[in-house]
This record gives C-alpha cells, structure tokens and sequence, in this order.
C-alpha cells in the first residue's frame, strides 16, 4: 500500500524529537521525494537538515537548507530553514556564522513561535563566538518582548550536545 507524504513528514518529526536521527531520516528522505509542493518541501527538508545535524553530518545539512531556501520559499518556513542552518554552523563551533543566520531570523520575524527560539539561539551563539555586549542586548530584547519564556527541551539539548563536541 502506498504512504501518503503526511505519514512520512510525521514519522520523521517524530523520530527527530526522539533524537532517533538515523531512522527519522529515512522518513524525511521518503517525504521530501515524494512532495512536490515547494513551501512543504521545505519544510521536510529542513526536518531532514536536523536530523542530519543529530546524526553530526551539518556539511550535508547546510547544503540541505540551502537547496530549500533556493526553492524561493518565504514566511515562517523559510526563516525556520535560517534557524537550521544555524544550528548546523554552531554544531560545527562556526559560532560567528551560526549567529549570522540565527540574527536574521531575531532582526526580521515577529512570529511568536520562531523568534525567541531565535533570540535565545543567537544570544547563545555571540557569547561562544566572544561578542559578549551584543549577545546581552538581544538576551535584553528576549527578557522584554517574551517574559517568562523558557527554551524547549529540544532546543536545549541541541545546543548543549554541539557545545559538547567542541
């Protein structure tokens, strides 16, 4: 019987959030195949870049998410593909670029749900790359629009496993 794209894009959601990185690409692989429609493609591929950087293959993932945002995505899709790639310069200690990517996501997006990730990333990243004043006023600017706000398990461990491998 034939798998609808969804069940793959889930599947691969699923096993990123497990951290079970090997399995979950073979997921993402069969869903960003299958779809055709760019903005969704995308999406998959972006998943897919982050289950490539779990499995300490970022190389592959920044060409990934520069394959997505060449598909000429915009919104939320694409700035979420800017926060990937990010993540695959930090998992790699190229701290300085990684905060490139994650800062044009901060400085753009207004969006509730990226931004402080965003915020919280880029901070993360200027402190490790020794940009400590510029680091404090985006931390200012993630304490006054988001009060309260904690980062996601998943995004914590991300950041703590790449700070491991350097």
């Amino acid at each position: 019987p034939k798998v609808e794209p969804l069940v793959w894009k889930t599947l691969a959601r699923a096993r990123l959030e497990l951290r079970q990185f090997k399995r979950g690409l073979e997921a993402a692989e069969h869903y960003v195949q299958m779809e055709q429609q760019p903005y969704r493609k995308a999406e998959g591929m972006r998943d897919m870049a982050l289950l490539l950087i779990g499995e300490n293959r970022s190389a592959e993932a920044r060409k990934l998410c520069e394959d997505a945002i060449a598909l000429g995505i915009d919104g939320p899709i694409k700035f979420s593909v800017f926060i990937a790639l990010g993540d695959a310069y930090y998992a790699d200690g190229n701290y300085a670029e990684a905060a490139k990517y994650y800062g044009r996501t901060a400085n753009v997006v207004s969006d509730k749900e990226l931004k402080p990730i965003a915020l919280y990333k880029i901070v993360s990243a200027l402190k490790l790359s020794g940009k400590e004043g510029e680091a404090v006023q985006y931390e200012e600017n993630l304490r006054a629009e988001f009060p309260g706000w904690v980062p996601p398990a998943n995004v914590l461990w991300m950041m703590n496993a790449s700070n491991k491998k350097q």
